[in-house]
């Protein structure tokens, strides 16, 4: 399963200050599962650029998180990209061993 963990911008700066929950989660991640990370201090996206994204990567399943002041993106973000045809239904067995 290929699986993208996202942390939006942090609208203030374009300071970069890495987030460790995405590292965590990639390293915790059981093998035969591809995790692409994308911060977007370092990387910016905007609603369509990220849907487009999922898209045409395959992405399965998205991880999002955020710090207070980014929240409103964070959801913005994660309404852009419910809906791909390419996301698993985690009620689905597929996400149960994840």
């Amino acid at each position: 399963m290929k699986i993208l963990l996202y942390n939006p911008d942090n609208g203030v700066t374009r300071n970069f200050m890495p987030h460790l929950w995405m590292f965590l989660l990639q390293a915790l991640t059981p093998p035969g599962h591809e995790v692409v990370l994308i911060d977007g201090n370092a990387q910016p996206m905007d609603e369509e650029s990220i849907a487009r994204y999922v898209r045409e990567q395959n992405i399965a399943l998205v991880g999002i998180g955020a710090m207070t002041r980014m929240i409103a993106k964070a959801y913005r973000m994660a309404d852009a990209v419910r809906g791909c045809p390419s996301l698993v239904d985690c009620s689905d067995s597929q996400c149960s061993a994840l």
